[in-house]
C-alpha cells in the first residue's frame, strides 16, 4: 500500500512485478550464484541491513542503525539483549572484508554519529560509501564520501589461479631470496590459497605512493606503469 501511495500504481500491478522469497535472518539465499543475508540493524524501529557475496566479491549495506559499540554492550549489561543479539550488532557493516560498504550516516543518535565513521581505518574508510546524508554533512579531511546517486559500480571479478599461473606465479618469487627456501607444499597452503586473479580495467590506479599496501601484485597479462 505505500509504494502504491507513492507510485500511483494499484497494489495488484505492484505485487506482480516481484517474487516473494521469505528471508530468515542469517541465512544465506542462492541468487544467481551469488549468495543473500539479511541482518537486524539497530533501530528505533524494526530495520534489516544486508549483504551480498559473489564468490570473493561482496557488498553490505548497513540500513539504518547505530554501529557505536558501546550501544549493545550496555544494552547486553543492562539485560536488554542477549549475548547472540549483541555480538551480531558488534559485528556490523563496518567490520569484515566486503568489497564495497554501504552505511548510513544519518542523524544521531538513532542513527551512526559521523566522527565514529571518521575514526575507521584507512582499508574501511577507501571501501565506505555514505547513505542517508547529504554531501554537505560529509567532512572533507577525513576520508569520506557519500554514494553518488544513480552511479555505476563496478566489482572486481575474482577469479581462481590455474596451473599455468602458479607456475608463472612461483617462478616470479622463487628469485627473491625470501622465498628461495618454501617448499611445494608451503606454495599451496599460505600463497596459491591466498591468492586472487583480478581483471582489472585499463587506467586503474592501483595504489597511490604513501599508501599503505596489504597485498602483493603478480601480473599475469599486460602492462602496468609507475605514473608520477
Amino acid at each position: 500500500r505505500k509504494y502504491s501511495a507513492l507510485t500511483g500504481l494499484v497494489p495488484n500491478f505492484l505485487c506482480n512485478l516481484f517474487t516473494f522469497v521469505p528471508c530468515v535472518i542469517g541465512k544465506g539465499i542462492p541468487f544467481h550464484g551469488a549468495i543473500f543475508k539479511v541482518f537486524y540493524s539497530l533501530h528505533t524501529i524494526p530495520c534489516i541491513g544486508f549483504e551480498c557475496s559473489y564468490k570473493r566479491a561482496s557488498m553490505i549495506y548497513s540500513a539504518d542503525t547505530n554501529s557505536d559499540p558501546a550501544l549493545p554492550e550496555k544494552m547486553f549489561e543492562d539485560g536488554l539483549i542477549g549475548k547472540g543479539r549483541r555480538d551480531a550488532l558488534l559485528n556490523n557493516a563496518l567490520k569484515g572484508k566486503h568489497t564495497i560498504i554501504f552505511h548510513e550516516a544519518g542523524v544521531p543518535p538513532i542513527h551512526t554519529p559521523m566522527n565514529l565513521l571518521a575514526k575507521q581505518k584507512y582499508d574501511v574508510k577507501e571501501r565506505l560509501y555514505l547513505v542517508h546524508c547529504s554531501e554537505d554533512k560529509v567532512p572533507k579531511d577525513k576520508g569520506l564520501k557519500v554514494a553518488a546517486e544513480w552511479s555505476t559500480m563496478v566489482l572486481r571479478q575474482y577469479l581462481d589461479v590455474d596451473e599455468k599461473e602458479k607456475k608463472i606465479i612461483k617462478h616470479c618469487l622463487s628469485v627473491m631470496d625470501l622465498f628461495e627456501d618454501v617448499t611445494n607444499e608451503e606454495y599451496e597452503q599460505y600463497i596459491y590459497s591466498n591468492t586472487e586473479k583480478i581483471m582489472i580495467p585499463r587506467e586503474t590506479v592501483l595504489f597511490d605512493t604513501g599508501r599503505p599496501m596489504g597485498c602483493m601484485y603478480y601480473v599475469l597479462a599486460g602492462q602496468l606503469s609507475a605514473v608520477t
